[in-house]
Formats: structure tokens, C-alpha cells, sequence
């Protein structure tokens, strides 16, 4: 490989490394929360549309509600929320036996980053309460169990779930690297 083919291959792979990603703020996305124990779910999903960057409300007919704020400001992702649950009952869920909430995100801007998504308590945001995750395209999702949560904080309930964007090349990467491509072709067919 010549000089200039290893300049043009390198040149890509560090476009293709600085890779880029969406500012999700004011993108909207599909969240919904459910409540699993070993009875099968104990109340029906909770969520909708939430638009990144602002404070919503969801709820069970109004009365058992859970609000979203972010980003959640967790510094070692690049997106976050925070779900509260300090109005939702929460603690009722553990009454009934061990009782997991999953939340699955939907819809996203941009794709996340495989294996990504994890669960903090506010308290601690070093250990990830994450018990199961799955991640496909844009979207993910994530199940913690409830009683972790009631136990780190028993008066306001609360998790932060953060996600890292997948690495998307930037403009130009690709271009580069077919140039390289051509070039080796080239090289090969004076040899």
C-alpha cells in the first residue's frame, strides 16, 4: 500500500471514529412503563409521546401518575432521564411480591448504542440496577427492580435511565474510504 492510500485510509478512519451524533433536545420519542411480578403485570402500561428536554407526566387515570425530566444529567452518557415515581404508588408494587419495572423507548432521533442503556438510583449513580436490557436500532429497553428503588429513597422514588448514541460517520467518512478503495484497485491493475 502506498504512502498516500495509508494517508487516505487513515484520514477515514479517524473521520469514521470522531463519529457524530444527533442533539436529541426537542425530538420526540415513544416511552412505555410496565409493572411485572410473578402474577404477570399488575397494571397496565403507563407512557406515551415524550418530547427530549422537557417535563411530562404519565399516569394511570390521573389519580397514580410518574413524571420524565431530561437530559437526567447523568455524566458518563450522552442521553438521560429521570423518571420519578413519587406519586405513582410505587411501593404498592412490592406489597404483591417482587415486582420489576420495564421501560421501553422507542422511536429515538438516532440509534443506541448496543448494550448501552442502564438504570442508577439517584443516590448512586455508579451502580447500574440494571436486571435486564435489549437494544435494536432506535430504540431499547430496560427492566430494575422496584424494591431497589423504594429502598434507596422510600419518600421520593426515583431512577435515572441513561443511553449513549451509536457511533454514526461523519460526512465525508464513507467518500474517504472509497477513495482508499479506489486506490489500492488502481495500484493493483498497474502491478
Amino acid at each position: 500500500m502506498s504512502n498516500s492510500t495509508r494517508t487516505i485510509a487513515a484520514a477515514a478512519a479517524a473521520i469514521l471514529t470522531g463519529a457524530a451524533q444527533a442533539d436529541l433536545m426537542g425530538t420526540s420519542m415513544d416511552m412505555e412503563l410496565v409493572q411485572s411480578g410473578f402474577a404477570g403485570n399488575m397494571a397496565g402500561p403507563t407512557g406515551g409521546s415524550y418530547t427530549y428536554g422537557t417535563l411530562d407526566t404519565f399516569g394511570i387515570d390521573e389519580l397514580f401518575t410518574w413524571d420524565v425530566v431530561s437530559p437526567g444529567l447523568h455524566p458518563a452518557f450522552d442521553n438521560s432521564i429521570l423518571l420519578d415515581f413519587s406519586n405513582f404508588g410505587y411501593a404498592a408494587y412490592i406489597a404483591l411480591g417482587p415486582s420489576i419495572s420495564t421501560l421501553d423507548v422507542t422511536n429515538i432521533a438516532e440509534d443506541v448504542e448496543i448494550a448501552s442503556p442502564a438504570v442508577f438510583l439517584l443516590s448512586d449513580l455508579n451502580t447500574n440496577i440494571a436486571q435486564s436490557t435489549s437494544t435494536l436500532g432506535n430504540s431499547f429497553s430496560v427492566g430494575w427492580d422496584v424494591e431497589t428503588v423504594i429502598n434507596g429513597n422510600p419518600l421520593a422514588p426515583s431512577v435515572i435511565v441513561g443511553w449513549n448514541s451509536a457511533p454514526v460517520p461523519a460526512p465525508g467518512a464513507m467518500a474517504l474510504l472509497g477513495l482508499a478503495g479506489l486506490t489500492v484497485i488502481r495500484r493493483r491493475r498497474r502491478c
